[in-house]
C-alpha cells in the first residue's frame, strides 16, 4: 500500500503547460491524458484488494465493490454524454456534493456498526466517474485559470501540512508503542532515508520509461516525452498516503514514502520544462515534414 503512491501521474500541470505552449494538437498531448487516465484508474482498483488483505474479507468490503462495479459501469456507459456546466462554481459544487455523499456513507455506517465495520468508499473514484460521464467542455479564461490555480495550491498546502510530523520524534517511544510490522521497524539514519528515497524515485521514473519501447511509429523523442510525463506526481499519490495514514502504517517505510512524493513534487517543474521540449521539438519536425 505504501508502494502505490509512485504509481499514479498528476498530468493536470503537464496538460496546462502544454495547452499554453500551443502543443494542444500534439501526438504527445492526447496520448498523455489516456496514459494518465488509467494510471490513476488501476491505482484506485488496485486499493480494493489491499484493503482486503488489511482488514480481511468483510461484508463491507462486498458493499465497496459493489458500488465500485456500478460506478465504473456508469462511467463506461454514459462517457461523454451528460451534459453538465462546467464553470469553476459547478465543479466546485459537484466536488462538495461528491464529497458530501461519501462521507454521509461513511458517518452513517460509522453510527450503526462502528468505526472498525464502516463502510469508506473512498472519494477519488466518484470524482473520476463524474469526470467521465461530462461532455467534455474548454472554458479557457483568465478567471477559470486563477481559481483552478488557486484550488490546486490550496489542495497541495493542505496535503503539505497534513503530513506527519518527522522532525522532534522519539522514534523509538512510537516504535515500541506501535501496532503494525512497519511501525515497529527500527528508524534508519537520516543519510540513509535520504538514500532510499533518491532510489526509490530512480525505480519508480525507471519503471515510467516503459512506453519507450511502443509506438514505434512516432519518433524517440515522443517516446521519450510521453514517459517523462507520467513522472509528474500529485493529488492520487498523496491520497494513498492519507489511505496508509488511515491503517497506522508508519516506521521508515511511511517517511520513505512521504519523502519520496515530496521530492517529486519538487522535481515536476524540471519534469514538465523537459517535456515541452522535446514535444515542440518533435511537433515542429512533424509540421516540417508535413509542408
Amino acid at each position: 500500500m505504501l508502494s502505490r503512491f509512485a504509481a499514479p501521474t498528476s498530468a493536470g500541470i503537464l496538460f496546462t503547460r502544454l495547452a499554453a505552449a500551443g502543443l494542444k494538437a500534439s501526438w504527445v498531448y492526447k496520448k498523455v491524458q489516456v496514459l494518465a487516465i488509467f494510471d490513476d484508474l488501476d491505482t484506485i482498483l488496485l486499493m480494493i484488494p489491499l484493503q482486503i488483505m488489511m482488514v480481511g474479507l468483510r461484508w463491507q468490503l462486498g458493499v465497496i465493490i459493489l458500488v465500485v462495479t456500478l460506478l465504473l459501469l456508469l462511467g463506461w456507459k454514459k462517457m461523454g454524454t451528460i451534459n453538465m456546466r462546467q464553470d469553476w462554481k459547478a465543479i466546485l459544487f459537484y466536488a462538495i456534493f461528491t464529497f458530501g455523499i461519501t462521507q454521509a456513507i461513511y458517518l452513517i455506517s460509522k453510527h450503526l456498526y462502528g468505526e472498525d465495520a464502516s463502510i469508506h468508499i473512498e472519494v477519488l473514484l466518484p470524482a473520476f466517474v463524474l469526470g467521465m460521464i461530462m461532455k467534455h467542455k474548454h472554458i479557457d479564461s483568465k478567471t477559470e485559470y486563477n481559481v483552478s490555480t488557486a484550488i490546486s495550491f490550496l489542495f497541495m498546502f493542505l496535503v503539505g501540512v497534513s503530513m506527519p510530523v518527522f522532525f522532534g520524534v522519539d522514534f523509538a517511544a512510537q516504535a515500541a508503542g506501535a501496532t503494525t510490522i512497519t511501525a515497529a521497524q527500527p528508524i534508519m539514519s537520516w543519510p540513509m532515508i535520504a538514500f532510499h528515497v533518491v532510489m526509490v524515485s530512480f525505480l519508480s521514473n525507471i519503471g515510467k520509461l516503459f512506453p519507450i519501447f511502443f509506438y514505434r511509429e512516432r519518433h524517440k523523442r515522443e517516446r521519450l516525452a510521453l514517459s517523462i510525463g507520467m513522472f509528474t506526481r500529485g493529488e492520487v499519490g498523496a491520497g494513498i498516503i492519507f489511505i496508509a495514514l488511515g491503517y497506522n502504517l508508519g516506521g521508515p517505510a511511511l517517511i520513505i514514502s512521504v519523502l519520496t512524493i515530496v521530492f517529486n513534487l519538487l522535481l515536476t517543474g524540471f519534469f514538465v520544462v523537459w517535456v515541452e521540449k522535446l514535444t515542440r521539438s518533435a511537433y515542429e519536425l512533424e509540421k516540417k515534414n508535413q509542408q
